[in-house]
């Protein structure tokens, strides 16, 4: 389970990296990704698998209390976005698409070092 939960952490911090050396070539995948009504739904599972993956490996990471706190937060994201349905989601990546570059490679930074804290959490590290 670690193994997985370093290999999103790398994944998301590669991501972030991205969109901080361009955060227009970032929101442009993302949107044309949005767009494609399963890839929403796609989206959703993903953050629910993810707060499952935290939960299930938490006992056996660095910060167990941590990773579950964040398994559930991911998990009642994904219920939430369940609720907002499809066309919600695509006004509020809308909405982030046109803040100014400088504030969405301040986002980025944050999810970097979050994906970071997912990699280092696992103690593989």
């Amino acid at each position: 389970m670690l193994i997985i939960v370093a290999i999103v952490g790398v994944l998301v911090c590669l991501g972030c990296i991205v969109g901080i050396a361009s955060p227009a070539t970032l929101l442009g995948v993302v949107r044309s990704i949005m767009n494609k009504p399963a890839m929403v739904y796609l989206a959703i599972g993903v953050r629910f698998a993810l707060g499952v993956l935290l939960i299930l490996a938490a006992p056996a990471a660095l910060y167990p209390l941590v990773f579950r706190i964040i398994g559930g937060i991911a998990i009642l994201a994904a219920l939430g976005l369940i609720v907002m349905g499809r066309e919600r989601i695509i006004k509020l990546v809308e909405w982030f698409a046109g803040m100014p570059a400088s504030a969405v490679r301040a986002w980025l930074v944050f999810g970097f070092v979050f994906g970071a804290f997912l990699v280092y959490g696992t103690g593989l590290v």
